[in-house]
């Protein structure tokens, strides 16, 4: 998501024609543009026998991620990191990144705990849309209209103290106020494969630049997006606020995977990420946690994930 470098000719005699220099870049031009027959018919057949050719040469736009826009979106645009939609709520909007299909390698080989084996080939056959930040309290009151854990009124810190119960009814309540959406919580490989952003690295760049960690947050959450996004346009998927996941925690399978939704019962639910009181080896991109659906603890927060397609 080259070209080739041209080459100049400084021409200022033509001997072979003992010509004045005009007459012979003339003639060369002429030269240069006549097609003997044989030649033109041969082009013609080839390309109208090999579209894919003719497309590769008549093409004039860059491939891009493209997207119609959303029922649910107010807005959809492209910008350098790809296609944005926006989701609006009230009088709080939430910037929704479209992520490519693709497929990664899921886990560590050297992770610092044995859940995070084998690292096994997932593939994500579908786009899917996914919140550039974690959910805010502006958000959160906008759609529920209260958090009785928060004694802030900064709208731009993540919503935290959530357990995954809460964010079902966080979605139901919004699927049945905005139009054409069927908002959840993004499956473990798909958060995985977002926080990644196409790198191979523990981290999906510096993380002291795009991580709020034990290290650098004094101990507490910080307002979303003003650390460094992702190459995909995604903020804060390492540190300030660990994020739940849709799936119930299990061991991974060796075996290449599509589209994996995780096991269909467990007894905890996956959260990712680390938060903000977590050194940075908890905030890696293969590292995992574990907790109960109803169990809401400081530092647990959670970000949307719509479908591409209904």
């Amino acid at each position: 998501m080259s070209e080739d470098e041209a080459r100049k000719h400084d021409i200022t005699e033509c001997p072979a024609l003992d010509t004045p220099t005009e007459n012979c870049e003339s003639r060369m031009i002429s030269s240069a543009l006549f097609i003997p027959p044989v030649s033109l018919l041969f082009c013609t057949v080839t390309l109208l026998l090999v579209p894919s050719l003719a497309n590769l040469l008549w093409s004039a736009e860059p491939a891009e991620l493209k997207a119609p826009k959303p029922p649910w979106a107010t807005t959809i645009a492209q910008d350098a990191t790809g296609t944005r939609a926006i989701l609006t709520v009230g009088d709080q909007t939430q910037v929704m990144r479209l992520i490519p299909a693709g497929s990664f390698e899921m886990g560590s080989t050297t992770g610092s705990r044995d859940d995070e084996m084998p690292q096994h080939s997932v593939e994500i056959t579908r786009p899917f849309w996914l919140g550039d930040s974690e959910v805010t309290l502006g958000l959160w009151f906008a759609m529920m209209g209260n958090h009785t854990n928060e004694k802030t009124d900064n709208p731009r810190l993540p919503i935290e103290a959530i357990s995954w119960n809460a964010c079902q009814e966080f979605f139901q309540r919004m699927n049945a106020r905005v139009t054409g959406l069927n908002a959840g919580l993004p499956t473990e490989a798909q958060w995985e494969y977002a926080c990644r952003a196409g790198t191979k690295g523990s981290h999906a760049g510096d993380i002291n630049e795009m991580a709020w960690h034990q290290q650098n947050s004094d101990g507490k959450t910080h307002p979303v997006r003003l650390k460094q996004m992702n190459a995909w346009g995604l903020y804060d998927m390492h540190g300030n606020v660990a994020e739940l996941c849709a799936d119930w925690y299990a061991p991974y399978s060796p075996a290449r995977q599509c589209d994996p939704p995780g096991p269909p019962t467990g007894t905890h639910i996956v959260i990712r990420g680390g938060d903000c009181q977590d050194v940075p080896k908890l905030c890696r991109s293969a590292s995992r946690g574990f907790t109960y659906r109803d169990y809401a603890r400081r530092g647990y927060g959670f970000r949307i994930a719509i479908p591409s397609t209904p």
